[in-house]
């Protein structure tokens, strides 16, 4: 069950897909992280789920959306990650063009 933990421990009705205010920014809960609530903010470009402690400074609202905001272009973050994990000493350019790039289906 998800956010079981936060819920008996923290006493706070942590759902996925609950909008929430942290310290005064709007967002939705994305994922549990287990001692903390993943929080993607609609204003945040990245559109990642930020940890956030569940109590502080949390206001839990009663609505939810169920299609949170997506991070655009996720095939090229995906390669870049993957350039970062070959920890090699070719440039990006030289990646992008090599047989590693290439063999990775985004």
């Amino acid at each position: 069950m998800e956010f079981e933990y936060i819920k008996n421990y923290y006493k706070v009705p942590a759902d996925m897909f609950r909008e929430v205010l942290v310290n005064g920014k709007k967002g939705v809960i994305t994922k549990d992280q287990g001692n903390y609530i993943g929080v993607v903010f609609y204003d945040d470009k990245k559109l990642m789920a930020l940890p956030c402690h569940p109590t502080w400074k949390v206001e839990y609202l009663e609505t939810f959306n169920y299609k949170p905001p997506k991070p655009k272009n996720l095939a090229s973050k995906n390669r870049y990650q993957h350039y970062l994990s070959l920890d090699s000493d070719m440039s990006f350019f030289e990646y992008l063009k090599s047989p590693y790039s290439q063999n990775n289906c985004y």
